[in-house]
Protein backbone atom coordinates (compact mmCIF):
# COMPACT_ATOMS: atom_id res chain seq x y z
CA UNK A 1 0.00 0.00 0.00
CA UNK A 2 2.99 2.33 0.56
CA UNK A 3 5.72 1.16 -1.84
CA UNK A 4 7.38 4.58 -2.30
CA UNK A 5 7.27 5.24 1.44
CA UNK A 6 8.92 1.89 2.15
CA UNK A 7 11.65 2.72 -0.38
CA UNK A 8 12.21 6.09 1.32
CA UNK A 9 12.51 4.33 4.70
CA UNK A 10 14.93 1.77 3.24
CA UNK A 11 17.07 4.59 1.84
CA UNK A 12 16.90 6.59 5.11
CA UNK A 13 17.36 3.84 7.65
CA UNK A 14 18.95 1.00 5.71
CA UNK A 15 21.11 3.14 3.42
CA UNK A 16 19.74 1.08 0.51
CA UNK A 17 21.26 2.60 -2.65
CA UNK A 18 18.91 0.73 -4.99
CA UNK A 19 15.83 2.11 -3.25
CA UNK A 20 17.43 5.56 -3.10
CA UNK A 21 17.95 5.46 -6.86
CA UNK A 22 14.32 4.42 -7.38
CA UNK A 23 13.09 7.31 -5.21
CA UNK A 24 15.25 9.76 -7.19
CA UNK A 25 13.74 8.34 -10.39
CA UNK A 26 10.20 8.73 -9.08
CA UNK A 27 10.76 12.36 -8.07
CA UNK A 28 12.50 13.04 -11.40
CA UNK A 29 9.48 11.72 -13.33
CA UNK A 30 7.08 13.88 -11.30
CA UNK A 31 9.18 16.99 -11.95
CA UNK A 32 9.46 16.26 -15.69
CA UNK A 33 5.68 15.78 -15.79
CA UNK A 34 5.44 19.26 -14.24
CA UNK A 35 7.39 20.65 -17.22
CA UNK A 36 10.77 21.00 -15.47
CA UNK A 37 13.71 20.53 -17.85
CA UNK A 38 15.21 17.03 -17.66
CA UNK A 39 18.65 17.98 -16.26
CA UNK A 40 17.17 20.39 -13.72
CA UNK A 41 14.57 17.79 -12.71
CA UNK A 42 17.32 15.21 -12.15
CA UNK A 43 19.41 17.66 -10.08
CA UNK A 44 16.37 18.68 -8.02
CA UNK A 45 15.36 15.04 -7.46
CA UNK A 46 18.84 14.24 -6.16
CA UNK A 47 18.73 17.24 -3.82
CA UNK A 48 15.24 16.31 -2.54
CA UNK A 49 16.29 12.74 -1.80
CA UNK A 50 19.51 13.93 -0.17
CA UNK A 51 17.55 16.23 2.14
CA UNK A 52 15.02 13.54 3.09
CA UNK A 53 17.30 10.49 3.25
CA UNK A 54 20.88 11.64 3.76
CA UNK A 55 20.86 14.95 5.66
CA UNK A 56 23.01 14.78 8.79
CA UNK A 57 21.41 14.67 12.22
CA UNK A 58 20.83 17.93 14.06
CA UNK A 59 23.61 18.49 16.59
CA UNK A 60 21.35 20.33 19.05
CA UNK A 61 18.90 17.45 19.61
CA UNK A 62 21.24 14.67 18.40
CA UNK A 63 18.71 13.65 15.77
CA UNK A 64 15.71 12.93 17.98
CA UNK A 65 13.83 16.15 17.15
CA UNK A 66 13.00 17.05 20.73
CA UNK A 67 14.68 19.38 23.16
CA UNK A 68 14.14 19.33 26.93
CA UNK A 69 12.77 22.73 27.90
CA UNK A 70 11.47 23.90 31.25
CA UNK A 71 10.68 20.41 32.46
CA UNK A 72 8.71 19.46 29.33
CA UNK A 73 9.59 18.23 25.90
CA UNK A 74 9.50 20.74 23.08
CA UNK A 75 10.47 20.44 19.41
CA UNK A 76 14.10 21.30 18.85
CA UNK A 77 14.33 24.99 17.87
CA UNK A 78 17.21 24.38 15.45
CA UNK A 79 15.67 21.61 13.31
CA UNK A 80 12.00 22.35 14.16
CA UNK A 81 11.50 18.79 15.35
CA UNK A 82 12.72 17.01 12.21
CA UNK A 83 15.89 15.66 13.84
CA UNK A 84 17.85 16.59 10.72
CA UNK A 85 19.55 19.74 9.58
CA UNK A 86 17.24 21.88 7.47
CA UNK A 87 19.28 23.40 4.64
CA UNK A 88 18.74 27.03 3.70
CA UNK A 89 17.23 27.98 0.36
CA UNK A 90 20.68 29.18 -0.73
CA UNK A 91 22.33 25.85 0.19
CA UNK A 92 19.63 23.88 -1.62
CA UNK A 93 20.22 25.95 -4.76
CA UNK A 94 23.98 25.41 -4.43
CA UNK A 95 23.48 21.62 -4.23
CA UNK A 96 21.20 21.64 -7.27
CA UNK A 97 23.54 23.84 -9.31
CA UNK A 98 26.56 21.64 -8.58
CA UNK A 99 24.81 18.92 -10.63
CA UNK A 100 24.29 21.24 -13.61
CA UNK A 101 26.57 22.68 -16.28
CA UNK A 102 27.34 26.39 -15.95
CA UNK A 103 24.96 27.30 -18.78
CA UNK A 104 22.12 25.33 -17.13
CA UNK A 105 22.59 26.78 -13.62
CA UNK A 106 19.43 28.10 -12.02
CA UNK A 107 19.29 31.74 -10.98
CA UNK A 108 18.35 32.52 -7.41
CA UNK A 109 15.29 34.44 -8.61
CA UNK A 110 13.99 31.54 -10.70
CA UNK A 111 14.62 29.09 -7.87
CA UNK A 112 12.90 31.26 -5.28
CA UNK A 113 9.84 32.09 -7.39
CA UNK A 114 9.28 28.95 -9.45
CA UNK A 115 11.29 25.96 -8.25
CA UNK A 116 11.63 26.28 -4.46
CA UNK A 117 7.88 25.80 -3.81
CA UNK A 118 7.95 22.71 -6.03
CA UNK A 119 11.11 21.46 -4.31
CA UNK A 120 9.53 21.82 -0.86
CA UNK A 121 6.35 20.11 -2.10
CA UNK A 122 8.45 17.11 -3.17
CA UNK A 123 10.26 17.05 0.21
CA UNK A 124 6.92 17.19 2.03
CA UNK A 125 5.42 14.43 -0.12
CA UNK A 126 8.37 12.12 0.57
CA UNK A 127 8.21 12.81 4.31
CA UNK A 128 4.45 12.18 4.42
CA UNK A 129 4.79 9.02 2.34
CA UNK A 130 7.57 7.69 4.59
CA UNK A 131 5.53 8.54 7.69
CA UNK A 132 2.47 6.72 6.31
CA UNK A 133 4.59 3.67 5.50
CA UNK A 134 6.12 3.76 8.97
CA UNK A 135 2.67 3.84 10.60
CA UNK A 136 1.47 0.97 8.41
CA UNK A 137 4.53 -1.09 9.33
CA UNK A 138 4.04 -0.39 13.05
CA UNK A 139 0.37 -1.34 12.82
CA UNK A 140 1.28 -4.56 11.03
CA UNK A 141 3.95 -5.42 13.61
CA UNK A 142 1.54 -4.77 16.49
CA UNK A 143 -0.82 -7.35 14.98
CA UNK A 144 1.94 -9.93 15.43
CA UNK A 145 2.36 -9.01 19.08
CA UNK A 146 -1.27 -9.73 19.92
Amino acid sequence: AHPLGVRVLNAQIGNDHGDRTMVVGAIHRVLVDKQIENDIARAMANAVVFEVCDAPACQTCRGNGIHPKLGGIEPCPRCEGSGRLNPSERNILRVINCHLTSEDEITRHRFRTKLYPLYMDMVDKLLVTANEASHAIRKHLKAFEE
